[in-house]
């Protein structure tokens, strides 16, 4: 099961942090630390489906080994695109990832 956060309005990166907090509904904390233009929650709402869906991909994932998108392979790479709308993209972090093999 692969995913990336792809959304704008908050800065949520691949922080394991959140994917807790994500399956549990808690993004909607009210910590003022964790809020602003630098902090890790960003300065805007998620989406408001956002932890009912990760909810049911990673269920999904935990007993049938499918999250509702491809698998992950080091050829296809494909990676869910986690925004406002859901998009499975193919290896959306090419270049990143072939700089470490130069």
């Amino acid at each position: 099961m692969h995913g990336t956060y792809d959304l704008p309005e908050i800065a949520l990166g691949d922080a394991t942090v959140m994917r807790i907090e994500e399956m549990h509904g808690l993004i909607t904390t009210h910590l003022p630390q964790l809020h602003g233009p630098h902090a890790l929650l960003g300065t805007g709402a998620p989406p408001a489906d956002l932890a009912p869906r990760m909810h049911a991909a990673w269920t999904s994932f935990a007993h049938t080994d499918d999250p509702g998108w491809a698998t992950y392979d080091t050829e296809r790479r494909a990676t869910m695109r986690i925004a406002q709308d859901w998009t499975l993209t193919h290896d959306p972090r090419a270049a990143e990832r072939q700089a470490w093999h130069h």
